[in-house]
C-alpha cells in the first residue's frame, strides 16, 4: 500500500527564491562604488545596500511561509496515511484535480468579462486590471473497494463517493492521467497516474470495479437463462 508523501515542490521553490534574492542582494552590495557612479548614482554608499535590504525583507517574510507550508503538509500527510490504514490494505493513495464543469464555465465567463474590461480600461485610461476567476481544485483521493474518499487539504474536508450515489461513472485514459466522470454528481476528476505502484490500466479497472453496480439476483438468473 503506497502512502501519501510530502510535496516538497512548493517548499523548495520558496527556499530557492529566498536564496536567489539574498545572493543578488549581496552581489549588489559588493559592487565597487565606481560602478554605481557610472550608472549615474550620486549616493552609492547607501543605494548599494537597497537590494540587500529588499532581499532581507523578502526572506523574513517567505522563509517562515515555507516552514508553515511544510508543517501543514506534514500534518495532512500523517492524517491521510492514518485514514488509509483504517480503510485497509486495498486503499490506493491518489492525487489530482476535481472539477465542476458548470462552475468552470461560469469562472471562464467572469474571467473573459474581466479581461475585456481591463483591456478597455487600458485603452481609455492608459492602464487596466483584470482578475482570473477560479479556486484551488487540487485534491487527494483514497480509492477503496466501497468508494472514493475525496480530501481537500486546504479546507480540511472529506467527502465519500460510492456506487449508490455516484453511478454511471466513466473512465477515460489519457497520457499519465485518468479522466473519471460522475454525471450524477455533475463533476469529473483528473487523476495523475505517473509514479503509482499500479499501472494505469489496473487503476482504471479498480475504478470500474468500485463503481459498477452488481446485478440483482433475478437479473443474473434471467441473464443466465
Amino acid at each position: 500500500m503506497k502512502e501519501f508523501k510530502i510535496n516538497y515542490g512548493g517548499i523548495i521553490t520558496l527556499l530557492v527564491m529566498c536564496g536567489i534574492f539574498l545572493v543578488v542582494g549581496v552581489v549588489f552590495a559588493l559592487l565597487p562604488e565606481s560602478v554605481y557612479i557610472g550608472w549615474g548614482d550620486d549616493n552609492p554608499q547607501m543605494t548599494r545596500f537597497y537590494p540587500l535590504i529588499a532581499a532581507g525583507i523578502f526572506d523574513i517574510i517567505f522563509c517562515p511561509v515555507a516552514y508553515v507550508v511544510y508543517v501543514r503538509e506534514k500534518k495532512f500527510v500523517a492524517k491521510a496515511n492514518e485514514l488509509m490504514h483504517v480503510i485497509g490494505s486495498e486503499a490506493i493513495a491518489l492525487t489530482g484535480l476535481i472539477k465542476d464543469p458548470q462552475e468552470e464555465r461560469e469562472n471562464a465567463a467572469k474571467t473573459a468579462i474581466s479581461v475585456i474590461g481591463g483591456f478597455l480600461s487600458a485603452l481609455i485610461l492608459g492602464f487596466g486590471v483584470y482578475k482570473i476567476y477560479g479556486k484551488n481544485n487540487k485534491r487527494h483521493f483514497i480509492l477503496f473497494p466501497d468508494g472514493l474518499c475525496v480530501i481537500d487539504a486546504v479546507n480540511n474536508t472529506q467527502a465519500i463517493l460510492n456506487r449508490e450515489t455516484a453511478n454511471n461513472m466513466t473512465v477515460t485514459q489519457k497520457r499519465n492521467k485518468l479522466l473519471v466522470k460522475f454525471p450524477s454528481e455533475q463533476l469529473y476528476i483528473v487523476i495523475k497516474t505517473n509514479g503509482l505502484d499500479i499501472s494505469q490500466d489496473q487503476l482504471a479497472e479498480k475504478f470500474a470495479q468500485t463503481f459498477s453496480i452488481p446485478a440483482k439476483p433475478e437479473e443474473k438468473l434471467a441473464y443466465n437463462v
